[in-house]
């Protein structure tokens, strides 16, 4: 019964929690949310989820800053859920690496099997922000080589044949892939057009901001907009 923006309210308030007492921008706030969890939200989108967080009185705004209700902030609980994700997320790998090395003798190590994990949730999910760009929420990975793309089709129709845990664990990735992409593209499906031949013309009242003229989270959400 939630929508996305409410999917990342969690995130985010945890993020203000563990800053203690002080106040923060939403500049700094972007730059917790990617150290602790390295998803870039976009500024725009990431004053959205903050508003929600407003809405439920684990903040409130002050010249511009964000204040912590520490008394509703404490009552959150999103240890034990971060920590299940992370369990599925390494169960998943241990279990791929098993599979690549009874079925196909490949012994790939921990950091081999999240890459090729990455790569396969890249081509196999939803492919959007195709361009590398600063905003690209996830790592890019080398395009994989057919054996690899084979080895994890293979592993993921064993998950959906013989091994329901398994199959909840790359369930649960998915599901996280899914979501550090969609605060790009109001309409996932909508984004099939080509632009080659798109010209976009910006008017002064946007690029004065874009090149610095205006305050530091205006100016980034226009250079956002422009990457």
């Amino acid at each position: 019964g939630h929508d996305t923006i409410e999917s990342f309210v969690p995130l985010v308030a945890e993020c203000i929690r563990k800053g203690g007492d002080h106040p923060v921008s939403a500049v700094e706030l972007q730059e917790r949310v990617k150290a602790d969890f390295g998803l870039k939200i976009p500024i725009g989108a990431l004053q959205v989820i903050v508003g929600r967080c407003q809405a439920r009185n684990y903040v409130r705004k002050q010249h511009n800053a964000y204040h912590p209700i520490r008394k509703n902030l404490d009552k959150l609980d999103f240890g034990p859920n971060q920590a299940e994700a992370l369990r599925q997320h390494l169960c998943l790998l241990d279990k791929l690496r098993a599979f690549a090395k009874e079925r196909y003798d490949i012994d790939w190590s921990e950091a081999d099997a999240d890459g090729a994990l990455l790569g396969y949730l890249q081509e196999s999910s939803v492919p959007v922000l195709v361009a590398a760009t600063e905003g690209d929420p996830l790592p890019r990975t080398e395009k994989q080589s057919r054996r690899t793309r084979h080895v994890m089709s293979a592993f993921a129709g064993h998950l959906d044949d013989s091994d329901p845990d398994g199959f909840q664990c790359l369930e649960t990735v998915v599901k996280g892939h899914v979501l550090s992409t969609v605060l790009f593209y109001p309409d996932l499906g909508q984004v099939q057009t080509k632009f080659q031949e798109l010209d976009v013309y910006c008017d002064t009242p946007f690029l004065l901001p874009a090149i610095g003229y205006a305050e530091e989270g205006r100016h980034l959400q226009c250079v956002e907009l422009i990457e």
